[in-house]
């Protein structure tokens, strides 16, 4: 099914994202 494809990337990206901002926040420390 190609919309369950873009649904984990969405899903992917709602983690990834907000721990990604997490991470470069404290490198920059």
């Amino acid at each position: 099914i190609p919309g369950s494809t873009d649904a984990v990337k969405l899903c992917l990206e709602k983690l990834i994202l907000p721990e990604a901002a997490h991470i470069v926040k404290h490198a920059r420390e």
